[in-house]
C-alpha cells in the first residue's frame, strides 16, 4: 500500500527521484520511457487546498526556493523533490506523523529556505 504503507530508506527514495531526473534511465538502461517521465511530471489537474497545487501522474508540480520542481510526498512530511534545472534530487525524511499540513509545510520550508539556496551557492 503506497499511500503511507511503504517503509523505504532515504537512499531508496533518492533512487526513484534520480531515475526520473535521468528521464527514466538507470545505469545505462532505459527503465521508464522518457515520454512517460515527461507526461507524469506535467500538470494534469489543479488541486485547490491552501495555495493550490498542480498534479501530474503521482507527482506534484511546484517551485521551492524559486526553482521548478516535481515531487512525491508522504506521511509525516516526507518528500522526494526533483529539480531538473539544478540537476538535483533532494530527499527530506521526517517523523512528524499526525502533523497534518504542518508536517508538509515544515518540509517545504526546509526545501525552499535551506536546501535550494545551499545548492545555488
Amino acid at each position: 500500500m503506497t499511500g503511507g504503507g511503504l517503509g523505504m530508506r532515504s537512499r531508496d527514495l533518492l533512487k526513484i527521484g534520480q531515475l526520473y531526473l535521468n528521464k527514466g534511465e538507470w545505469k545505462g538502461e532505459q527503465i521508464i520511457s522518457p515520454e512517460w517521465v515527461e507526461k507524469s511530471t506535467t500538470p494534469h489537474a489543479r488541486i485547490e487546498f491552501g495555495p493550490g497545487y498542480d498534479y501530474g501522474y503521482l507527482w506534484w508540480i511546484t517551485e521551492f526556493g524559486g526553482e521548478r520542481a516535481y515531487y512525491m510526498t508522504g506521511t509525516g512530511g516526507n518528500k522526494v523533490a526533483v529539480f531538473p534545472d539544478l540537476d538535483v534530487v533532494a530527499v527530506v525524511t521526517s517523523t512528524y506523523y499526525n502533523g497534518g499540513m504542518k508536517a508538509h509545510a515544515q518540509s517545504e520550508r526546509i526545501l525552499g529556505e535551506f536546501i535550494v539556496p545551499s545548492i545555488k551557492e
